[in-house]
């Protein structure tokens, strides 16, 4: 048989199983390969789980606007009146304190920032303190 006439050579996972001249590959370097494989598959399956699951809330969250809406097309069509005005949203106090925390934070960072603009810059370190002083910091 010529070169051009035989069959390409078989990739390396399959090379010992085919080519009968080729070293034979031990038991545990074979484990150790199946081992990987293994744990490279069941990483990309989870990758896989993830993207489906946050799929499958994006489309839950559509759903509910979408039922929210048709609620809101009811009861503008059940009460006959054109001028339906929703009440303003409530400021829940957990989200009160998610913005005190925010707020807080960033303040904090600022004086953070500030005592270290004093420390760079003595000559504006009495009126820095003294600004941070009225505030409590």
């Amino acid at each position: 048989m010529s070169d051009e006439m035989k069959p390409p050579r078989p990739r390396e996972p399959f090379l010992s199983l085919v080519d009968r001249g080729a070293p034979p590959i031990p038991l545990s370097e074979r484990l150790a390969r199946l081992e990987l494989n293994s744990d490279l598959t069941l990483k990309r399956l989870q990758q896989h789980a993830l993207m489906i699951d946050g799929f499958g809330s994006t489309i839950n969250r559509r759903f509910d606007v979408l039922h929210e809406e048709a609620a809101l097309l009811r009861a503008y069509v059940a009460n006959g009146k054109g001028d339906t005005v929703l009440p303003p949203p409530k400021v829940t106090a957990r989200q009160a304190a998610v913005l005190t925390g925010k707020y807080a934070s960033y303040v904090t960072m600022a004086a953070v920032v500030l005592r270290m603009a004093a420390k760079l810059f003595p000559q504006y370190g009495d009126a820095i303190d003294s600004v941070l002083g009225v505030f409590g910091l």
